[in-house]
């Protein structure tokens, strides 16, 4: 694992950029004895963070700020043993899964005087793909790649907030805040349960179908079959109005 810090100030004292990022993997520690892959859920993540910082006039602040992150683990870290062996022996196939992220993110700050205004606009990417190798089911020694289930998921989401804050005063009797936020956030995801495989004659497919259902097989016309597939897509929108307001008691010191 490796990683590193850069800080730069751009010219002048009121712009600057930060950017940091890192890589790093975990050797995993499950022995796949079915497909001969030692360590076999290993771990690969990498990602990276720039923040540019603006101070225009005395009293405004700007923060630009992206990140993304990406990890992927090679196979599921299951075992599949009750001695304690750090081991799988029913999936002939590895079970990867990898995960995106990224962010954006703007953030404007003013001082008034008497509350200071917070504007905060951001955008969130994610997905992920996860596929598991689910032979054992059909099979209970896992010994042909029959089944398997397939997960793909994204979703996008913008957000924007924007508050009044009161001026931070530590002996201030009153302190309040009040603002108004909205996001939209769209989700989509896909399951799929997948029979059989490139490497399979259509008989054994044929056989595998059969077996979950007598006739089931006489739909296969292809050595891998889309048996059972969901694709949610939904949109999410909120919208909100919030305030708080504290009173001290008693002195403040």
């Amino acid at each position: 694992a490796y990683g590193g810090v850069v800080n730069l100030p751009l010219g002048s004292d009121d712009l600057a950029l930060r950017v940091m990022g890192f890589e790093r993997e975990n050797p995993g520690y499950i022995d796949n004895l079915r497909t001969g892959q030692s360590n076999a859920n290993r771990t690969n993540q990498a990602g990276a963070r720039g923040i540019l910082g603006w101070t225009p006039l005395e009293p405004m602040e700007v923060n630009l700020t992206y990140a993304w992150q990406n990890t992927h683990v090679a196979d599921s870290g299951v075992a599949d043993n009750t001695s304690g062996n750090l081991s799988t022996d029913d999936r002939p196939r590895a079970s990867p899964n990898r995960t995106n992220y990224s962010l954006g993110n703007l953030a404007v700050k003013y001082d008034l005087g008497w509350a200071q205004v917070v504007s905060d606009s951001a955008y969130v990417h994610k997905s992920n793909h996860n596929y598991f190798d689910a032979s054992s089911r059909l099979l209970s020694n896992g010994a042909l790649p029959l089944l398997a289930q397939v997960y793909d998921s994204h979703s996008d989401t913008w957000s924007q907030e924007l508050r009044l804050v009161s001026p931070t005063a530590p002996k201030a009797p009153w302190q309040w805040v009040t603002g108004l936020y909205w996001s939209r956030q769209r989700v989509y995801d896909s399951t799929t349960l997948e029979v059989g495989d490139d490497t399979l004659p259509i008989g054994t497919v044929v056989s595998a179908l059969n077996s979950l259902l007598p006739g089931l097989g006489a739909f296969a016309t292809d050595n891998q079959v889309s048996l059972l597939s969901t694709d949610p897509d939904v949109t999410i929108k909120e919208l909100a109005w919030f305030g708080d307001l504290t009173r001290r008691l008693g002195p403040v010191e």
